[in-house]
This record gives C-alpha cells, sequence and structure tokens, in this order.
C-alpha cells in the first residue's frame, strides 16, 4: 500500500470534524484558506445581520449628513459638532455610502455563497493539506 491510498483511508475513517481539528492544530488551514469566500462556513450566518446592521450605520450617517446641510443653510438647529473633521457634512455622507456600499457587497456575498459542510471545506483544500510526513510507515503492517 503507497503511502497516498493509506492517507486516503486514514481520512475517510476520520470524522470531518476530527480531520477539522487536525488540520488547525498541525496549522495547515491557514488564515488565507479561512478567510477565502469559497470555504467560509460561518461566513453566510453573520453576512446578512452584518449588511443589515451596516444599513443602519449608513441610514445613521445620512441623517447627520442631512442635518449638517440644513445647518449650514440655515433650516435647522446647531448642529451637534462644532470643529473638528466630524464637522462637515461630506465626512458623515461619504461614510454613509461607504457603509451602504459595503452593506451591499456583504449581502451579495450571502446571497451568492451557498452554505457548506466541513466535508467540502476539507474536500477543496485537498490532500496536499495533510502532513503524512511525521507518521510511521504503515507498509509493513499492511503486509
Amino acid at each position: 500500500m503507497d503511502v497516498a491510498t493509506w492517507a486516503a483511508e486514514r481520512n475517510n475513517r476520520m470524522s470531518a470534524a476530527a480531520r477539522y481539528r487536525q488540520l488547525k492544530k498541525s496549522g495547515r488551514i491557514t488564515v488565507a484558506a479561512c478567510l477565502s469566500p469559497s470555504l467560509s462556513v460561518a461566513g453566510n450566518r453573520i453576512a446578512l445581520p452584518g449588511a443589515t446592521l451596516l444599513s443602519l450605520v449608513a441610514i445613521g450617517c445620512a441623517s447627520l449628513g442631512v442635518w449638517r446641510v440644513g445647518s449650514d443653510l440655515g433650516w435647522a438647529a446647531d448642529f451637534v459638532v462644532r470643529d473638528g473633521f466630524l464637522s462637515h457634512w461630506q465626512v458623515w455622507v461619504g461614510a454613509a455610502a461607504s457603509a451602504q456600499y459595503a452593506s451591499l457587497r456583504l449581502t451579495r456575498y450571502a446571497r451568492n455563497t451557498p452554505a457548506i459542510s466541513v466535508d467540502q471545506v476539507l474536500a477543496r483544500l485537498g490532500p496536499a493539506m495533510v502532513d503524512i510526513s511525521n507518521e510511521p510507515n504503515h507498509e509493513s503492517a499492511a503486509d
């Protein structure tokens, strides 16, 4: 039995959670692999609530921007921030646009990325992620 066949049989016997823990402990699952949109497991559960929260932030920032413009034109009461960086309406409108854009991107990500299981994540990582160099030689045991 060659090493690749032995590793494949060993991986088939292990549960998905055990394989994930083993790969995570050995450092074979990198940060980039965990953050990749195609490998994200928890991302779908967080993306839509995050998008909703960002939409509310965008509404709040836009309201402050409109209030500042109204204050400058004399249509509204004095703005809460009198001096400094946050006293300009352009800052608030820019923050609102950025938050809304991020919300739209998160919504699109959540709707286009299907929820995947740990087995599918490990299948996408491939056999190169499993380190078998420290494993004992099992060829004699198979005979």
